[in-house]
């Protein structure tokens, strides 16, 4: 949804990728049981999406080093400016 390399699509949010980009590639590889989630830094808001919209299917969700906003980190000291 526009990180790295890939094209900026207007109205899309993280919230669509499981949907529209992990639903069908576990379709196509079979895929059909339980699966464990994984993500580092940015990408942890990706596999948080994905353990929410698998909610059922999802049985660990490991974050290294997880994103959290600013707003969160601010009261636990953990901001820096």
């Amino acid at each position: 949804p526009g990180h790295g390399y890939s094209s900026t699509q207007i109205n899309r949010t993280i919230g669509n990728w499981p949907k529209d980009d992990v639903e069908p590639v576990l379709n196509a590889e079979g895929i059909t049981g339980n699966f464990w989630v994984e993500g580092t830094s940015y990408g942890t808001s990706h596999a948080k999406a994905v353990a929410h919209y698998f909610r059922e299917r999802v049985e660990k969700l490991h974050l290294h080093v997880p994103y959290l906003p600013t707003r969160w980190m601010q009261p636990l000291l953990l901001y820096f400016s």
